[in-house]
């Protein structure tokens, strides 16, 4: 009631134009002990408190305030509930993201990847929301592939954070709109189905990637068309050749996973869905977003060229050559500097396949 009087206190008005104000009853009540943690304010705060799960209380109460913010307890930054790592569905923990840590409860996959993905199972995929999951480049199908990631979860001190509740000026036209605690990134302007007239909250960016003006700012070449596209243009990309190779063949988006889907459809399709499912389209994690798709891609047509990867042992052809001097001296279970750390951990964590101590501090790589 005190935080709705513009021009001053405006978090209540923008908390009305987020999705948070209109969550869904569907998943509470009776037998929706499993789901109230996330889809009820009242359950959110229990579970943050240790309450057993059978005992979490099921009745609707939107993600209000105090679902996020205590308000009896001031042991953490803008008195939030929780800003402890946080563990996925497949048991890696997540402790960088800062205050984004809240953020990660819930907005995670709560599947293991390859566990999930060996039987059949209707509404496929990871649970709607793997925005954790993507940002920690964690818990798709990567084939026994090391895949890169991006380092926003490092590089963006409060991850979810610093980009979705960025303020707006006052006398902004996305005031109340976007950013603060509506968690939009982006207001669609005076006409929705125009884009021409959307803003896009990229300040955020800038200390990284200089003035943007919307977040489909060109990377690199991640579809290998040999054209650098903006990110999200080619995530797009690769998300359509991907849909493609899944039944139905030939139709770019995949509209429904069935029983008919083999182990290797399901396990791509499941990748697909990750990506289209965490909504950024590349932007939370561009780097590992591309390596999932392309090595479904890859698993799929028989061709592992798209990874990059001619001879199909899980390196980087350009790696091996830098390292190697070609792609068919070692393999992706070769050690060597006798180190006992395979190729594949070797590139996996950025350290020299031909020096025990690659950073030279008297420690060898797989002592560290």
């Amino acid at each position: 009631q005190c935080h709705e009087a513009e021009p001053y206190h405006v978090k209540n008005i923008e908390w009305n134009n987020s999705r948070h104000a209109v969550a869904t009853r569907y998943p509470t009540g009776e037998g929706r002990s499993s789901c109230v943690s996330c889809h009820s304010g009242i359950g959110f705060i229990d579970a943050t408190d240790g309450v057993p799960t059978p005992e979490l209380r099921t009745e609707w109460e939107a993600i209000v305030c105090a679902a996020c913010h205590d308000p009896h307890n001031g042991a953490n930054p803008h008195q939030l509930r929780t800003v402890a790592p946080v563990t996925l569905g497949n048991g890696v923990v997540v402790g960088e993201g800062g205050n984004g840590k809240l953020c990660m409860n819930c907005h995670k996959s709560r599947r293991d990847a390859e566990d999930y993905v060996q039987d059949y199972h209707s509404h496929f995929g990871p649970h709607y929301g793997p925005q954790a999951d993507m940002l920690a480049g964690s818990n798709a199908i990567d084939y026994g592939r090391p895949i890169p990631r991006s380092t926003h979860i490092i590089a963006v001190g409060d991850s979810c954070v610093t980009c979705h509740l960025q303020e707006t000026a006052a006398d902004d036209p996305a005031h109340t709109l976007a950013g603060g605690h509506t968690f939009k990134m982006t207001w669609e302007g005076e006409n929705p189905e125009d884009p021409s007239d959307d803003e896009h909250l990229t300040g955020a960016c800038a200390d990284c990637h200089g003035e943007i003006e919307n977040f489909d700012l060109v990377r690199q070449d991640y579809n290998g068309d040999g054209i650098a596209e903006g990110v999200q243009t080619e995530i797009r990309s690769l998300m359509n050749r991907l849909g493609t190779l899944l039944p139905p063949v030939g139709q770019p988006e995949v509209d429904e996973v069935t029983e008919e889907y083999t182990l290797a459809q399901r396990q791509a399709a499941y990748n697909y869905t990750f990506v289209h499912d965490d909504g950024s389209m590349g932007v939370h994690n561009a780097t590992y977003a591309a390596g999932i798709l392309k090595a479904s891609i890859a698993d799929l047509s028989g061709d592992p060229s798209i990874c990059g990867d001619k001879d199909d042992d899980c390196l980087p052809d350009d790696w091996e050559i830098e390292h190697f001097g070609s792609i068919e001296a070692q393999d992706g279970q070769g050690d060597p500097d006798n180190d006992t750390v395979t190729n594949v951990m070797e590139y996996s964590v950025r350290t020299l396949p031909t020096n025990k101590d690659s950073d030279g501090d008297g420690f060898s790589d797989f002592d560290e």
